[in-house]
């Protein structure tokens, strides 16, 4: 699928053009159901509940790298999902972190400090203050009124808003990063999970009837078989634009964050190996291929 195709060519971009050899991890945040609709009807809301989760990543990252100086900068791609893997409407972050940040490092190079000290306590202290920043913005800009804001501060467990940060790929791992970003660009749907039944002529056809597996079994009252899987009685088109409609699926669309450089403002980033120094520049501001524009500051708010 077309989809497909953009996946592969925004993870062969970054992980060839962008991003540079050093260790990432991957951040995911998921907020509660009250909040979602917010998120996915409104791009101010996304993009600023994006900016409150990119705060605490890089005071973080900062404290959890020896040496790094106080105007440190990170480096980050953030892809904003509108979908779950059950193709239900699920607005939520996945952020492509470099685990360290980007200090001066003299010669005008810019010296990059590896997070090696990072727990998962601060981790858990991180997850802890941000449900009470992102309330704070909903009631605010007036989303939320303060006794249901002040409400879901208490609700149990982490009261729907879930932070994680287990995934890390060493520097030299590239294949790793290339399978991370396909991750975190892949469109709703999974072509390995869609199966003809026996009587579809062809998936074209307007007879077609398909089968979607899903990961995992569905919420009640979906028009699933026993395993959990769901059975589209309709032509595979009309099932796509149905669903893409619904969820408003467009194209992958990515933002990079933090230290950019295009080589003459910027200097250059050292990654501490020998000969070990390269260039972030020339950033497509969509990863759509349009071509090179300025470097996109981390203040300059949502791009989605």
């Amino acid at each position: 699928s077309c989809n497909a195709r953009r996946m592969c060519e925004v993870a062969a971009h970054l992980a060839d053009h962008v991003l540079p050899h050093v260790p990432t991890r991957q951040w995911v945040l998921s907020v509660p159901k009250r909040l979602r609709p917010y998120l996915h009807h409104d791009v101010r809301v996304a993009g600023g509940v994006l900016q409150i989760f990119l705060r605490p990543i890089h005071t973080t990252l900062r404290r959890a790298s020896p040496g790094a100086p106080s105007e440190a900068q990170l480096g980050a791609v953030s892809f904003f999902h509108r979908f779950g893997s059950s193709l239900n409407v699920h607005p939520h972050y996945h952020l492509v972190v470099l685990d360290g940040v980007f200090g001066e490092a003299g010669g005008g190079e810019v010296g990059f400090h590896e997070a090696c000290d990072m727990t998962p306590d601060q981790i858990r202290q991180l997850e802890a203050a941000l449900p009470r920043r992102v309330l704070r913005y909903f009631r605010r800009h007036d989303l939320l009124d303060e006794a249901d804001a002040a409400g879901m501060l208490i609700w149990q467990g982490s009261g729907g808003f879930t932070v994680d940060a287990s995934v890390r790929i060493e520097a030299d791992d590239r294949a790793g990063i290339e399978r991370l970003v396909r991750y975190c660009a892949r469109p709703p749907f999974a072509l390995e999970r869609l199966h003809a039944l026996d009587s579809t002529p062809a998936l074209a056809s307007p007879e077609s009837r398909v089968l979607y597996r899903f990961p995992k079994p569905v919420y009640r009252g979906a028009p699933s078989s026993p395993s959990g899987d769901i059975q589209f009685y309709a032509p595979i088109v009309d099932m796509t634009e149905a669903v893409a409609g619904r969820m408003r699926v467009e194209s992958s669309t990515w933002s990079w964050h933090g230290q950019t450089d295009t080589g003459a403002d910027h200097g250059r980033w050292s990654d501490g190996r020998e000969g070990g120094v390269g260039a972030v520049g020339g950033l497509p501001a969509r990863g759509d291929g349009r071509g090179p524009t300025p470097p996109v500051p981390e203040a300059s708010g949502w791009r989605g």
